[in-house]
C-alpha cells in the first residue's frame, strides 16, 4: 500500500465521530484522548501516566478496553478547567 494510502487508513478514525466504541476497538491516541472530551493534553498526559499507549508496529495506539478498565478503577483523569474564568464571579465595583 502506498504511504500516502496508508496515511490517510490510519487517520480516518481520527476524523469519524466517535460512536459506539467497543473494548477491543484500538485507536490512535489523539482519537483516544478525542474520546475521552476533555482537553487533549490532559488526555494524553492521563493515557501516558495510567500506562495505557501501546506501541504497534511502531506506532502508538490505546486499546479503548483498557481505558474503561482504568476508569471502572477509578483512575479517572484529572483535568484543568477550561472556559471562562470570569464566569460565574462578581466583576469589581468601582466607587463613583
Amino acid at each position: 500500500m502506498p504511504a500516502a494510502a496508508r496515511a490517510a487508513v490510519e487517520d480516518i478514525d481520527t476524523r469519524a465521530p466517535l460512536l459506539g466504541l467497543g473494548s477491543g476497538d484500538v485507536l490512535t491516541v489523539t482519537s483516544a484522548a478525542r474520546a475521552l472530551h476533555m482537553r487533549e493534553a490532559d488526555a494524553r498526559a492521563w493515557l501516558r501516566d495510567e500506562d495505557l499507549i501501546r506501541t504497534v508496529a511502531g506506532r502508538e495506539r490505546v486499546l479503548w478496553g483498557d481505558v474503561l478498565a482504568a476508569i471502572r478503577r477509578g483512575d479517572t483523569p484529572k483535568c484543568q478547567q477550561t472556559g471562562d474564568k470570569r464566569r460565574g464571579g462578581s466583576l469589581p465595583r468601582a466607587r463613583l
